[in-house]
């Protein structure tokens, strides 16, 4: 696991601690999609969790038998509301995310493309443009933050091209019964994992936690989630998302002397040398909301030794200590508040 996904997973357990603190129930949902993950990535990702001490409500596995049954179930609501249907697809194709793309490279993850041209299930994204368009218009919030809620609007107004949600099925995949030996491109098994840890398709369940206040995703999967993501859960008449909070990316500071040349930064180096408050407290005091950061290892020594320990630390020895010169060492009541308590 590399420092983005961390950062992700730190961020979202920041908020539902931060709910909870209100005395609100709060129902976090990580996991992870098997399709094209290196064998025992979900369990480097549920140790890595456990080592940044990171909570959740639910892990979700696209492989479990409860991720079937919410996909075809999303799968067979979209079929019947007739947005969806088996045609033959050509164009360019990324093997890694299995989405479509109109350049040379793919637009989600910035990797090589290839030729593509075959039968599969195609969801006719084209007919949701103008109901995206009236969607953000109503809801100007969806994305966060608003750059990335006016990219998303920029690419929907520039016009939308129909996307594949099946391939012919090969060797990994949830295969769709009775249809041809198609199975579901990774993208949209990953999207319906969120249905699945919402107990949908349990009505009670699901109604209980969906829709989600909020969605957290790195910039890269911008695309799937704030375009794709709307317009599966409007043709199977469910609600979107409420929020897809958008960050920015982690990388490596060339100027360390620890990381030059450096690609990316795992996780597990990073834990196996520092405490997971120091880490979270990097993550989360470094990065300015929605844009790019880079990670070095002297940085989070001078967040350490300037932030806790000099300025939290002092804060705390002052405060400890006059408890105890003026309150027996004991905290006192508050008194009545004043305009400025308020």
């Amino acid at each position: 696991m590399d420092l983005g996904d961390c950062y992700t997973a730190v961020y979202g357990d920041a908020i539902a601690r931060y709910r909870r603190s209100f005395g609100q129930e709060v129902t976090a949902l990580t996991g992870t999609n098997e399709q094209g993950l290196q064998p025992g990535g979900s369990a480097r990702l549920r140790a890595a969790w456990t080592e940044l001490d990171l909570g959740y409500s639910s892990f979700v596995s696209t492989a479990g038998p409860d991720h079937e049954t919410c996909l075809l179930e999303l799968f067979q609501r979209i079929e019947r509301s007739r947005f969806v249907s088996k045609a033959q697809f050509s164009g360019a194709f990324c093997p890694l995310c299995e989405t479509s793309s109109n350049t040379g490279t793919c637009s989600d993850c910035g990797g090589p493309v290839q030729s593509f041209t075959d039968h599969c299930y195609v969801f006719r994204l084209f007919d949701f443009q103008e109901k995206l368009i009236g969607f953000y218009q109503d809801n100007p919030d969806f994305v966060l933050p608003r750059t990335r809620m006016n990219e998303v609007v920029s690419q929907v107004r520039a016009g939308l091209q129909n996307i594949c949600i099946s391939r012919p099925s090969g060797s990994s995949g949830i295969r769709i019964p009775g249809k041809d030996n198609q199975a579901f491109t990774a993208w949209f098994s990953g999207l319906a994992g969120y249905l699945t840890g919402s107990g949908f398709p349990n009505a009670a369940e699901n109604a209980r936690v969906w829709p989600a206040d909020v969605q957290l995703i790195g910039k890269q999967a911008l695309r799937i989630h704030a375009i794709y993501w709307p317009a599966l859960l409007m043709a199977a008449s469910l609600e979107p998302p409420l929020h897809i909070v958008c960050h920015g990316t982690w990388e490596p500071d060339l100027q360390s002397a620890y990381l030059a040349g450096r690609q990316s930064v795992p996780q597990a180096e990073i834990t196996a040398v520092l405490p997971a408050d120091y880490i979270k407290y990097f993550l989360l005091r470094e990065m300015p909301f929605g844009s790019d950061a880079s990670f070095a290892y002297e940085a989070v020594l001078d967040r350490v030794n300037g932030d806790l320990a000099t300025e939290f630390m002092n804060l705390t020895s002052r405060v400890l200590k006059m408890i105890e010169n003026y309150s027996e060492n004991m905290v006192p009541e508050p008194g009545d508040l004043e305009a400025a308590d308020e």
